[in-house]
């Protein structure tokens, strides 16, 4: 099956329409048919990292799973395109060694260890002594621990939940032969991408937004003018170089509602995904009407109390489990307990609130909601 003859998208009123209408979404359906899973945003990020790694324009991706190892079969497979194109990096001897021979030919450099560190300072590494001219492949790390922040560094950091991606069947479909056609397929469309001109040389200068204007870091600037190299250069290869305009208003559109619709991880945050999502959900259902639960002398403080037996049966996990995660978000000061901690003794009774009901759980705004819709 080629490119050409994918179905166009669905059409859609959503904050993704002028994603979805980009011809680089083509390019994101064919992998989702190639992994057997529907289209979402952590895999199609992953997979415009690994084009960007291949340009030597890399943008890093840190993704903060609730389910690590499936994420890790993701990429394993995502790794399987171009298998000589990807590399694992557990320690900084063999980081130094693949720096030495110049990485190879590689565009990912897989972290795999679960400790923050090493990622991050790669990333930091990466950007105080990168070469210019010939640039770097682009660094994962996908981890169920706290996540890490490499600053200065072209880096996504993003948070997936596979409930809401709804592949939670992944790994059994990997039992079952996939097309060797549309693994085929990617590899003409990334061999054509690397006879095209480097991604730097895509012309932004009549990029119809000034970034800078719009109140983004350098380096969130950074990541959009990436993403936008990558949309418009497989624009110019998916119409079989019939559309070789420059950067246009589509391309930013889509590369703006990609980015403002990532599930991005807060900067000042230190908390695990599966936290969040037992927030989210907590939160669902003491902010339904009919919900109450006041605690005696301290009516002032609200009636939006829960215990750990609430979060129990409201996300049907486990003890340990939900005392784990209700520790993670009065840590990370979302909801205040009705005891202080140099104050509890074993077998009190706990109930929780959050510190501001009105407010949704992380609710944070993502960076990229800066940039205008149009000029």
């Amino acid at each position: 099956m080629s490119a050409s003859s994918i179905p166009p998208p669905v059409p859609s009123t959503d904050a993704l329409t002028p994603f979805r209408g980009h011809p680089a979404f083509q390019l994101v359906e064919l992998v989702a048919r190639y992994l057997g899973i529907r289209p979402d945003l952590i895999t199609c990020v992953l997979f415009f990292s690994l084009v960007s790694g291949r340009k030597r324009i890399p943008i890093h991706v840190n993704v903060l799973s609730d389910q690590r190892e499936l994420d890790l079969a993701i990429v394993d497979r995502l790794g399987q395109i171009l298998p000589e194109s990807m590399a694992t990096v557990d320690t900084y001897q063999q980081y130094r060694s693949l720096e030495t021979s110049g990485f190879r030919g590689k565009s990912i450099l897989h972290v795999r260890r679960e400790d923050g560190r090493l990622f991050e300072d790669l990333l930091t590494y990466r950007a105080t002594t990168v070469d210019p001219k010939h640039g770097s492949p682009s660094v994962w790390k996908i981890s169920s621990s706290k996540k890490s922040i490499a600053p200065g560094s072209a880096t996504l950091n993003v948070y997936s939940t596979i409930s809401e991606r709804s592949i939670d069947r992944f790994i059994e479909d990997l039992r079952f032969v996939k097309d060797p056609s549309l693994q085929q397929e990617l590899r003409d469309h990334l061999g054509m991408l690397s006879q095209c001109q480097v991604g730097l040389g895509v012309d932004l200068t009549n990029l119809p937004v000034k970034l800078y204007d719009a109140g983004l870091s350098p380096d969130q600037v950074l990541i959009v003018q990436r993403l936008l190299q990558i949309v418009t250069q497989l624009r110019r290869i998916l119409s079989g170089f019939h559309d070789t305009r420059p950067v246009c208003l589509d391309d930013y559109q889509a590369v703006r509602a990609l980015l403002q619709q990532l599930p991005l991880v807060p900067v000042d945050r230190t908390i695990s995904a599966a936290a969040i999502d037992v927030a989210e959900r907590i939160y669902t259902n003491v902010t339904q009407g009919t919900y109450q639960l006041a605690l005696p002398d301290r009516s002032n403080e609200g009636h939006k109390w829960f215990t750990r037996e609430h979060v129990r049966k409201w996300t049907e996990l486990g003890y340990n489990t939900v005392k784990k995660r209700l520790q993670e978000l009065e840590d990370d000061g979302q909801i205040i307990a009705s005891v202080r901690s140099d104050h509890r003794k074993q077998g009190t009774q706990l109930y929780y609130q959050f510190r501001d009901i009105h407010t949704p759980p992380n609710a944070w705004r993502n960076p990229f909601e800066l940039l205008p819709l149009t000029p």
